[in-house]
């Protein structure tokens, strides 16, 4: 039996949401047509969740998967890196904190609070600066030519599946 993914569920019925705002305006208005999208996504995920769409649908996730491990796993180091570049910003906050509490003098006590404040703050920007560039290395070192090509095949597979039923699903909207 396959697994059924729900990041594919959600992948289809956010896309159908957004094809759905695009191609009926009437869908704005609410009421009984936000009903009918709501039928409409629900039929795609439906679809989704049949035998051989499924089956098609986890081929080429698992494809992707496998393709872009690598590329996975650099962009996971860097979300950890920056975990921890972030506690030890904290670490060294609350450590200075504590130094301040030494001092004697009521506003140089506050000052020196609020410069352990700002610090962290500097450091938790380089951080996220760091993660940044870290991803951007993965980009450029890891996602490799299959890795795009299998995401390409991915999402035009998820796309022609919300599609079809999406039209099929059109057809049924009351004129108005």
């Amino acid at each position: 039996m396959h697994k059924k993914h729900p990041f594919i569920s959600s992948a289809l019925l956010a896309s159908t949401l957004l094809l759905l705002g695009g191609i009926h305006p009437v869908l704005a208005e609410g009421g009984a047509a936000m009903d009918f999208a709501a039928a409409c996504a629900k039929e795609i995920n439906n679809t989704s969740q049949n035998a051989g769409t499924r089956s098609a649908l986890n081929k080429q996730y698992n494809a992707m998967r496998s393709s872009c491990s690598e590329y996975r796993n650099c962009k996971r180091s860097c979300r950890k890196e920056k975990q921890a570049c972030k506690g030890d910003a904290k670490a060294d906050k609350n450590q200075c904190i504590s130094a301040c509490k030494k001092i004697s003098n009521n506003k140089e006590r506050k000052a020196c609070k609020q410069a352990c404040r700002s610090d962290k703050k500097a450091v938790k920007a380089d951080c996220k600066q760091s993660k940044r560039s870290c991803k951007e290395q993965c980009r450029s070192s890891l996602l490799t030519a299959s890795c795009k090509s299998a995401r390409k095949s991915f999402w035009g597979e998820v796309a022609k599946t919300t599609e079809k039923t999406l039209r099929s699903c059109m057809k049924e909207y009351p004129k108005q």
